[in-house]
């Protein structure tokens, strides 16, 4: 008898089993369907129409400034040379942004396996806009923390990305723009200071 029951319970075992296959079985193929409907993921980079944008943008560039390079890079051991900030090129380029009612702006998104990026996107009061993306890799040279080294990518990024968006040059304060305004830093770099991904070299003329 006890033989009997044991046999029995084994059936109910199999015939359990066999359920949570074909469950199993049907909830893949669900999740197959739902992933093979998804379409790829592609951000918008600009507005349906950007007519009014693009003239808008015109007129401005004919008012903007060369940005002044007003500070001087610190690589210990490098050539060091004169750099426009971002407040620098700010400065060139507001009067003429708010005149032709453009506006630009940062943000910061996550996608691809949870990469971040930075966001540059040039607005006109018509609603109309476009946009350019980089992915943020945090600059770990030196001794930087976690979160020095993600800002100090953010601040480089912004300020290339800023100048990418409208075109803009820089000067340095002595009115010239060559290469050669360059000084060399006394104290030797450490041979095994790691890089910077966004180490800084001797800029030419007009790098933007």
């Amino acid at each position: 008898m006890e033989i009997n029951e044991l046999s029995q319970d084994i059936e109910k075992l199999k015939t359990v089993a066999r359920n949570q296959q074909t469950a199993l079985k049907e909830l893949t193929s669900e999740i197959q369907a739902v992933v093979s409907r998804q379409k790829p993921f592609k951000p918008e980079r600009e507005s349906t129409t950007i007519d009014k944008l693009a003239a808008a943008l015109a007129n401005a560039q004919g008012d903007f400034e060369n940005a002044i390079r007003s500070k001087m890079t610190a690589t210990q051991g490098r050539p060091r040379y004169p750099f426009a900030t971002l407040g620098d090129m700010r400065n060139a380029t507001k009067k003429a942004l708010k005149e032709n009612e453009l506006s630009i702006s940062f943000s910061m998104d996550v996608r691809d396996n949870d990469n971040e990026y930075i966001v540059c996107t040039l607005r006109h009061s018509s609603g109309q806009w476009t946009s350019s993306t980089m992915c943020l890799i945090p600059d770990e040279s030196g001794s930087k923390s976690p979160i020095q080294a993600r800002g100090s990518a953010i601040t480089y990024l912004k300020r290339y990305m800023y100048a990418t968006m409208l075109c803009i040059n820089d000067e340095d304060t002595e009115g010239g723009d060559d290469e050669s305004t360059v000084i060399v830093d006394a104290k030797p770099r450490i041979d095994n200071q790691p890089k910077s991904m966004y180490a800084t070299q001797p800029i030419k003329k007009n790098p933007f």
